[in-house]
């Protein structure tokens, strides 16, 4: 049992808990104490390598001593414990930001890096670590916003392209009303161009609204008006197709690139065939020409 006093609460070298307080923790360890010691480094004051979210919780319930387990171990051997105590649970992007951000620090080669990311699920690209390090190092108030609303890294890439000010407004803005994924990043494209195009966002008209589809429908037109004609003619020639449920022709929702995704959901074999076929007498069509048409360059500036 260790003194909290003994430990210097401030050094958070090895921390990758975000956030680093729970609630029902502190209610947990009210009741039945810290089942799980700490681990701290053998130094003084000891230093928290797994254990934060416990030490704060022990911390607000006016704990003096909590159990730790003490080990003399380099910062490297820390660094490691630390990411590996963390293996055992599901960890958000912010925390697996955290991890890479704390192992660059501590000098990992790239190689010990990309093993991490293959760890914590990111994969092994130098792209994506640039991306980490910009979490880690962002303001607290992205950091919430990526935890609380689930956010994809992609998404978090395009709200990085920000500035603070317009960021903290867009997080403001989209954090009082419930998006998916795809709405959110199509949202945050539309924002993008209108910036680039602009150098303005229309906060005012924007938080007047109160549904993310009105929001989308708000910034097309932003964008250009002719898109939402564009956007009739496409679903008027898609619907003549009928196609089966499992196949789904998608166009970029600016009409900028010069491509169209044509989607095929398949239990197996045979539902592939069926989908392939029933694409047949469309690409016969004259209207499959158009959709084709519906491409870069066809709505006036």
């Amino acid at each position: 049992m260790v003194s909290i006093e003994e430990i210097n609460i401030n050094d958070r070298s090895f921390c990758i808990s975000y956030p680093d307080y729970n609630e029902r923790l502190t209610a947990s360890i009210k009741k039945i104490g810290i089942i799980q010691p700490l681990i701290v480094k053998n130094q003084s004051p000891f230093v928290v390598v797994s254990g934060f979210k416990r030490l704060k919780s022990a911390i607000n319930l006016g704990m003096e001593r909590v159990p730790c387990v003490i080990f003399d171990i380099t910062d490297i051997e820390a660094c490691i414990i630390s990411i590996n105590e963390n293996l055992f649970r599901e960890m958000n992007l912010v925390e697996k930001a955290h991890s890479i951000n704390m192992a660059l620090n501590f000098g990992f080669s790239m190689e010990e890096i990309y093993d991490i990311m293959e760890q914590i699920g990111m994969g092994r690209h130098e792209n994506i670590v640039r991306k980490m390090i910009k979490i880690a190092n962002s303001e607290e108030m992205l950091k919430d916003y990526i935890v609380e609303h689930n956010v994809s890294l992609k998404n978090v890439d395009y709200l990085l392209w920000f500035e603070p000010e317009d960021r903290e407004r867009i997080m403001n803005l989209t954090g009082k009303i419930h998006f998916t994924e795809s709405l959110l990043r199509e949202i945050l494209q539309m924002l993008t161009l209108i910036k680039i195009k602009t150098d303005d966002l229309p906060y005012e008209e924007l938080n007047a609204l109160n549904s993310p589809y009105e929001i989308k429908e708000m910034l097309k037109k932003r964008i250009n008006p002719g898109i939402k004609k564009l956007e009739e003619e496409f679903k008027n020639l898609v619907r003549d197709f009928k196609l089966p449920n499992n196949v789904n022709i998608k166009i970029d929702p600016f009409f900028e690139k010069e491509y169209i995704d044509i989607m095929i959901k398949a239990k197996d074999t045979s539902e592939l065939e069926g989908a392939l076929k029933s694409l047949i007498e469309p690409l016969k069509s004259k209207d499959m020409e158009a959709i084709f048409g519906l491409t870069k360059n066809r709505i006036p500036e």
